[in-house]
């Protein structure tokens, strides 16, 4: 069993009036919401800054490629701005996996005298997460080509 499969379940239902019965997403191509061209430079430095960090790779250029099995929306959360990724309906296909994060009440537990903490800061939302190269079909992105 390909280890992505662990983290998926099948899917029958319908999604924006189009049904669906399978193990996996079927391939899709989202078109990005249309903030994105509101923040041109910005979506484009984000993008950049994420290749960087090798938060993400750059998959091929559009027409001379086969694209990933899923290519998702883009949009902007204007208030900040950030970047997001419209994963909605490859969330049709997961698995739900609830994480709780501990609370200061629980802090005690498995602190102690003297001890150090340190916090997470989640600006960069999930580009610490690794996926493996089967995974990445699943979660493409396309931007000016």
């Amino acid at each position: 069993m390909v280890w992505t499969l662990k983290f998926m379940k099948p899917f029958k239902g319908s999604y924006v009036g189009i049904k669906y019965a399978s193990a996996e997403p079927p391939t899709r191509v989202f078109k990005n919401y249309h903030s994105c061209q509101q923040f041109l430079q910005f979506v484009t430095d984000a993008i950049l800054q994420s290749i960087e960090t090798g938060a993400i790779r750059v998959w091929g250029r559009v027409g001379e490629v086969r694209p990933p099995q899923l290519v998702l929306l883009m949009t902007i959360e204007p208030q900040k701005p950030r970047l997001c990724i419209d994963a909605r309906f490859l969330n049709l296909w997961m698995i739900d996996t609830p994480v709780s994060l501990e609370r200061l009440v629980g802090v005690p537990r498995f602190a102690y005298f003297n001890s150090h903490m340190s916090k997470i800061d989640d600006k960069s939302g999930y580009n610490h997460i690794l996926l493996s190269h089967h995974s990445q079909q699943y979660f493409g992105i396309e931007w000016q080509g």
